[in-house]
């Protein structure tokens, strides 16, 4: 009798018959990541990343930057499906998760050493409701700087972790990739909204997301 085990996603932007080029990086866009990376002199920073994008054919379906040095991925700006409604259509057959992994693959990283994976001025409305609830009840302003901090212990991880299509997809790529990753697991994760900026609209501020992996042995490893 036939399996009727759906055969695994593609794990490579290859297989998927996609494209990776280069990109050129803004400088400031990447300074919400330093107080978690460690702190340097911003030229030193900034020249530590390398942009990319992600194809498909002509269409872009992703951008992000990398950091070997830094241990760290951030996700600047990501489109799989023909529209935003989740039951749409996909671009691609190859999830994000898997995305990213050979995205930091590609770029020389190791997913043992893996430690920071970010997500740059989101846009998906669950993500940001989620968030904009949690830094109104530690700060009772909307659109004001704040951070939301979140680790495995505190009342509502689980609730922020599942409520988010990146903290889940994150969970779900620790998961399907334990081993490769070293046994990794989120150690926090954190919301935060720099301000306002020139140009953004009241009701639309920035919000960008950080979390931080750690692996067994490593402080903060939950349990």
């Amino acid at each position: 009798m036939a399996s009727t085990t759906e055969p695994s996603p593609p794990r490579t932007i290859e297989s998927c018959l996609l494209t990776r080029h280069n990109a050129t990086l803004e400088s400031t866009p990447l300074d919400f990541m330093e107080p978690y990376t460690g702190p340097g002199t911003f030229a030193k920073y900034i020249y530590a990343w390398k942009g990319y994008t992600i194809r498909s054919q002509q269409v872009e379906l992703c951008d992000y930057a990398v950091s070997t040095s830094l241990n760290a991925y951030v996700t600047q700006s990501v489109f799989l499906l023909v529209d935003e409604d989740i039951d749409s259509r996909r671009i691609t057959p190859m999830r994000y998760r898997d995305m990213m992994v050979d995205n930091y693959l590609a770029a020389g990283g190791c997913l043992r050493t893996w430690k920071f994976i970010g997500t740059q001025s989101i846009i998906n409305d669950d993500t940001r409701q989620l968030a904009w609830e949690c830094l109104f009840k530690a700060q009772n302003i909307v659109g004001m700087p704040g951070l939301q901090e979140f680790s495995p212990n505190d009342k509502g991880y689980s609730a922020a972790l599942y409520g988010n299509p990146f903290t889940r997809g994150i969970q779900h790529m620790l998961h399907k990739y334990q081993r490769q990753t070293g046994n990794a697991k989120i150690k926090k994760f954190t919301f935060i909204s720099p301000c306002r900026k020139p140009g953004d609209a009241d009701a639309y501020p920035r919000l960008h997301l950080v979390v931080e992996l750690c692996r067994p042995g490593e402080d903060g490893y939950p349990s």
